[in-house]
């Protein structure tokens, strides 16, 4: 998946992520747009619920459980009623502690009312097995402010403050058995440049992009049948100063110098049959944090933060536990 997008032909082609409509039609037409059993699913077999409060981008919220309604479970976005899996399990929720606030940037209100409706409504009423806390918070600052900006250090001191809640709750609330798993998904590092309009460069390099397609972002994803034209893609991106790793499907042999696509473990059949990415390098643009990146996203702010790369500040990611089913404190 690259810029949270892929194809899935049987849903009419493109499919982003975060677009709530567009994952609801996929889910209808395919009966389940993920093709792997999902935590929420496995729960259930089991007669156990998996329950998501997020305010994340309402697609996003939809596929960490998007069986939500069929199994009776919870799913509710902060981005309304109309834009979660389980409207009618989410009114209970806003019924019992209150609107839902708007969103800002920072998004400490939400945040704080994610928490809440944890707290005061999910947990005493459904107590269910399992439950996802989706905190915006400090992704959307960084993409858009900046990685040392402001708002990105006052989104992650509020952030940690929320989760210190979360955790005072659970102790003074007699909860010692309930188990809290923290982690985040991604790093970030630093665009520098203007949007690089890949599809131009591909055309100037005489490649006809009416029978490519490509998905850009700060790497990129090449669909082609073609084992000629494949082999053609890489050998040109080889010789780009801007190209970094090139991964590839095997369609009649893997391309000379590509990587597998398992060797990124996205060998998929929705993965693009071409998976390169852009530069990267360790330049500290404004003196503290290390990391910049090539991009082709106009959306995202000259400067600000991007991540889906393999450098090490975008692979790393934290991971922590907390409860009597796990060791005593200790760092790996």
């Amino acid at each position: 998946m690259v810029a949270n997008k892929f194809i899935e032909a049987a849903a009419g082609g493109f499919l982003n992520t975060a677009d709530y409509e567009a994952l609801s039609a996929a889910d209808d037409v395919l009966d389940g747009i993920l093709t792997a059993p999902t935590m929420g699913e496995i729960l259930h077999s089991a007669g156990l619920e998996l329950a998501v409060v997020g305010c994340g981008t309402p697609g996003g919220n939809r596929i960490l459980h998007h069986r939500a309604r069929v199994l009776s479970n919870l799913n509710i976005s902060l981005h309304g009623l109309d834009k979660s899996t389980t409207p009618e399990a989410g009114l209970a929720i806003v019924d019992a502690v209150g609107p839902i606030p708007d969103s800002d940037l920072p998004n400490k209100a939400q945040i704080d009312w994610v928490v809440d409706a944890y707290m005061d409504a999910v947990a005493p009423e459904r107590d269910p097995t399992v439950t996802i806390l989706w905190f915006s918070d400090p992704d959307t600052p960084y993409h858009y402010r900046g990685i040392e900006s402001a708002e990105a250090a006052e989104a992650i001191s509020h952030a940690d403050a929320a989760f210190g809640r979360l955790l005072a709750w659970r102790k003074s609330s007699g909860r010692e058995n309930l188990q809290i798993i923290a982690l985040s998904d991604h790093g970030h590092v630093a665009t520098h440049g203007k949007p690089m309009v890949l599809r131009n460069l591909f055309s100037a390099a005489g490649f006809d992009m009416d029978r490519l397609t490509l998905i850009p972002g700060t790497f990129g994803s090449l669909y082609t049948e073609d084992e000629n034209d494949q082999r053609k893609l890489v050998s040109w991106l080889q010789n780009q100063s801007w190209c970094g790793p090139i991964f590839a499907r095997d369609l009649e042999g893997l391309p000379s110098g590509a990587l597998p696509l398992s060797a990124a473990n996205c060998e998929h059949p929705r993965s693009g049959d071409i998976v390169f990415v852009l530069a990267r390098d360790a330049v500290a643009p404004n003196g503290g944090l290390l990391g910049r990146c090539l991009h082709d996203n106009a959306e995202i702010p000259e400067g600000c933060g991007l991540h889906g790369g393999l450098s090490p500040y975008e692979v790393s990611s934290v991971l922590a536990f907390s409860g009597n089913l796990f060791a005593s404190p200790q760092s790996v």
